[in-house]
């Protein structure tokens, strides 16, 4: 069915409304570029950096001797198990600092104690690096709005346009101009939105909605993996997915911050035993790859409780907690949780992908018009990411991306526009797209999480395939239909994408843990996955550390 479409055109459109897009857009906005930001939801209140730990891993100048870019680097590269591209890890610490600083000039408030930041000291970082943000009204479970809200203000003074309710089906590209425009589809309005633009900018995120358990939000589905994909970009360490190990799921249901265990809080099982120590010598500062696999640990050899583990603040000093953790204890103490006095029962749930797409030594996609920051992006964290890694990240590349699609724009003489229709066409027969989603989650969960082998990979790919015929077979009646038909197969694309990674991959690395190969193989597996597509199908590759 053709649908009228409405034609929108600007000089760059970002995709996503978080904190890695609004940065992206205000540097554009900069350059003096006509700057659009398309996300599904609303700008600055979707996206995980909402539900994030709002803290931001950075050495500042002057800020602690002992600190430095070497040693932040050093800790990143011991964190990814050798295989980050350290093009990116020497980015993100040498303008980590001034990330902060600009960030604090576009209205976000940080954390000061006699006029420093504050810094904290969560798992794998040598010095306490990690500076969070104030929020003494706000909820502890969007602490990030305290990023995404001054960002979002920040983008509407200098200019920036918004459109919202609209997810991306598909991006505008050709051989000659490279990509020069998307098509989206407005849930809204319900109406085809066509937009025509000389650089486009991913920053849409992660994927952790593939999976049945995950504390992301409901709109992080991998857009952007799809998208690069479609449009020839590569993806590149998809098997590397990270489990947040502390989700606390009773007596309430909240992430608990990594931070606390270097001020003291410990992990117990079911006999009020700590038992890091057994699995790593760092105990409870391990890094969240191994305390993920411990907990699991524990809870199949018989020790768990209720499938998880104990978290025991009680060795927090009680200055430490209202200086450093305010908003989780104002939130537990409001719930009638003393938590220097009571357990909490934590499990592993999915967090965050390393993996993502591949950015070459001149931080471009390899796609002439596509650049991307944020989550989307792989190679930065190697085959695990340390703590206050991930915001960074979207604040130091978010400017960069922007730069760089603004001076890429600026060579662009006249924008093309486009009457190019969809190239979506669902099939005949109508059915309920909910039931394949649950399905696939539940797999991803179930096969490709934590632990993995080769029976659970396999197991998955034999039942992606089978909700893959089984959306090809369903039509979407409408706009609004067909933007979910399409979001459900990319997430389809994603999840056989991670499946594919971590079958070729026999070894244990990072976040990555095969059952069937449970050591390092560095003689073979130094080195990157990459995935690119086909005529519709993946095909991946080896591409060994120089």
């Amino acid at each position: 069915m053709d649908y009228p479409a409405q034609s929108v055109v600007c000089d760059i459109a970002v995709i996503g409304g978080s904190s890695a897009a609004l940065v992206a857009a205000l540097e554009a906005r900069k350059a003096g570029m006509r700057v659009l930001v398309v996300t599904k939801g609303l700008v600055g209140r979707g996206g995980n950096t909402i539900v994030s730990g709002a803290g931001f891993a950075a050495v500042l100048p002057g800020a602690n001797q002992k600190d430095s870019c070497e040693q932040f680097q050093a800790d990143i590269l011991a964190s990814g198990k050798g295989i980050n591209h350290e093009h990116l890890v020497h980015e993100l610490v040498e303008h980590s600092g001034t990330a902060i600083l600009d960030l604090e000039h576009y209205g976000v408030n940080f954390f000061k104690s006699n006029g420093d930041f504050v810094r904290r000291k969560p798992p794998g970082h040598s010095y306490p690096r990690q500076i969070p943000t104030v929020n003494d009204a706000g909820s502890y479970h969007t602490r990030g709005l305290t990023i995404t809200i001054p960002l979002r203000e920040a983008a509407e003074r200098a200019g920036v346009d918004f459109l919202e309710k609209t997810a991306v089906i598909e991006l505008l590209c050709d051989s000659e101009r490279g990509v020069y425009g998307a098509v989206g589809i407005n849930t809204r309005m319900t109406e085809l939105i066509r937009i025509s633009a000389k650089s486009v900018i991913l920053a849409t995120g992660g994927a952790g909605m593939i999976y049945e358990r995950t504390n992301n939000t409901t709109d992080v589905t991998g857009d952007g993996y799809g998208l690069a994909l479609e449009a020839g970009a590569r993806l590149v360490d998809m098997e590397f997915v990270q489990f947040y190990p502390t989700m606390a799921f009773k007596p309430v249901k909240v992430p608990i911050s990594s931070p606390l265990f270097g001020d003291g809080a410990v992990l117990r099982n079911k006999n009020l035993d700590r038992f890091m120590t057994k699995y790593d010598p760092a105990g409870d500062m391990a890094t969240r790859d191994i305390m993920s696999r411990a907990i699991f640990s524990e809870v199949s050899s018989g020790n768990g409780v209720e499938n998880g583990v104990y978290i025991d603040c009680s060795a927090v000093p009680a200055e430490l907690f209202e200086k450093k953790h305010k908003a989780m204890l104002k939130y537990l103490l409001a719930n009638n949780i003393n938590p220097q006095k009571d357990l909490l029962l934590i499990s592993p749930s999915t967090h965050f992908f390393m993996g993502g797409i591949k950015l070459d030594g001149s931080l471009s996609t390899g796609v002439p018009g596509l650049f991307a920051a944020g989550e989307v992006v792989g190679g930065l964290h190697g085959a695990n990411r340390i703590s206050g890694n991930a915001l960074t990240e979207t604040a130091v590349f978010g400017k960069i991306a922007g730069q760089m699609a603004a001076e890429h724009a600026s060579t662009i003489r006249s924008i093309k526009l486009s009457d190019k229709k969809s190239a979506h066409a669902p099939g005949r027969r109508e059915g309920d797209l909910r039931e394949i989603k649950s399905a696939l989650r539940r797999t991803m969960w179930q096969n490709v999480s934590v632990q993995r082998s080769r029976d659970s990979l396999e197991r998955a790919l034999c039942e992606i395939e089978d909700y893959r015929r089984e959306l090809l077979g369903l039509a979407a009646d409408g706009l609004r239909n067909l933007a979910a038909w399409v979001e459900l197969k990319r997430m389809l694309t994603v999840s056989e994408a991670v499946t594919r990674s971590a079958l070729l991959r026999d070894e244990s690395r990072g976040s990555h843990f095969r059952t069937d190969f449970p050591d390092s193989d560095d003689s073979r597996w130094i080195g990157n996955i990459e995935v690119g597509q086909h005529e519709n199908e993946l095909r991946l590759a080896v591409n060994p550390k120089k």
